[in-house]
């Protein structure tokens, strides 16, 4: 009874003033209204007729804040309207005035070298048929697995269309050979990979995601992520299911909604988000990895956490320390496969 009452609480907590949802218009400049789910549902067909995948994104981000059950109910449609076929992404990108920032459709993962568990061949394999899959789709995805010295099954990988590159050219460049041995030798690959996501994608732009988490029921076809903050600056964050409340947890509780997605929304949108095996964020961030990299260097991997955090979250501008809720990745989150 204490474990239902806290989370009945939690659901109806306020939410603080850095996490408002965004103001957000449809196509034809009136305010979208959530409780005219209707049209709202319009506006998002229009959209994707058009290829303003930018607006999609905006809408979607602010019903899923405002109303998430109303969000699981568009998100259903989008997700049968996108198994059609759909012109690309138009540029340039403009809801409300301002000019949406399109991440890279990379997907990035680690393999620190050596035999290759059974469980993470399956997840890159069944990633990589997603990412077929959708290569016939207005946006065609591609998977990188970046490596440090050698990798076994390298050639399985790559007839089934993985690409392999070897972060060990980044290491040199960014002097962390040394570093990058040591956390390798004493075991602390996550820490590791969490490096090694941050030089992919900001240099290649994308999405990072531990060789742990599966594709689960994700598709990729006529999917494609922005920011949604104006400068284009925010990354977009995986909700906490690695913390002490996983995945089959957050779907199982009933009292933060009446089906398993909404109750990710509502659980993903509480709290801060995890911000190391999910990220996502456009290129051209490579300056501040680098500048970031110097920093481990001489750090812990510990005392850097914070640094992390903040590489794609600015503090200035108002904003909160995290994300706020619009920039997570939810959709995503509720077809992952979290382990």
């Amino acid at each position: 009874m204490t474990v239902a009452t806290h989370h009945c609480r939690e659901r109806r907590r306020p939410r603080r003033t850095a996490r408002r949802p965004l103001a957000v218009t449809g196509l034809q400049g009136a305010t979208l209204d959530t409780s005219d789910l209707h049209g709202i549902k319009e506006s998002v067909v229009s959209a994707l007729v058009v290829g303003d995948h930018g607006h999609i994104a905006l809408v979607m981000a602010d019903l899923r804040v405002k109303a998430p059950k109303a969000w699981v109910e568009v998100d259903q449609l989008l997700a049968t309207l996108r198994a059609f076929e759909h012109v690309a992404p138009r540029p340039p990108l403009e809801t409300n005035g301002t000019r949406a920032t399109r991440i890279e459709r990379n997907l990035h993962r680690f393999w620190a070298g050596g035999p290759m568990p059974a469980t993470v061949w399956q997840n890159l394999l069944a990633m990589q048929a997603v990412v077929n899959e959708s290569a016939a789709s207005a946006t065609p995805w591609k998977q990188f697995l970046w490596t440090s010295g050698t990798l076994d099954d390298a050639a399985g990988l790559e007839a089934a269309g993985v690409e392999i590159r070897s972060i060990d050219e980044h290491w040199r460049a960014l002097h962390l050979e040394r570093k990058a041995a040591r956390w390798t030798a004493e075991g602390d690959i996550r820490w590791l990979a969490r490096l090694v996501g941050l030089i992919a994608v900001g240099a290649y732009g994308g999405v990072y995601m531990d060789a742990d988490i599966g594709p689960g029921t994700l598709s990729l076809k006529n999917t494609q992520l922005y920011h949604t903050d104006p400068n284009g600056e925010i990354g977009h964050h995986a909700p906490p299911f690695r913390g002490p409340r996983g995945y089959e947890d957050v779907v199982a509780d009933a009292t933060l909604g009446d089906s398993p997605r909404e109750r990710i929304v509502r659980f993903a949108d509480g709290r801060d988000p995890v911000i190391d095996s999910f990220f996502a964020s456009r290129s051209g961030t490579e300056p501040i990895v680098r500048e970031l990299a110097a920093r481990f260097s001489q750090d812990a991997p510990a005392s850097s956490r914070d640094r992390f955090a903040r590489l794609f979250v600015p503090r200035s501008g108002g904003l909160s320390r995290y994300a706020p809720p619009q920039q997570r990745v939810t959709p995503w989150a509720a077809d992952l496969a979290w382990t």
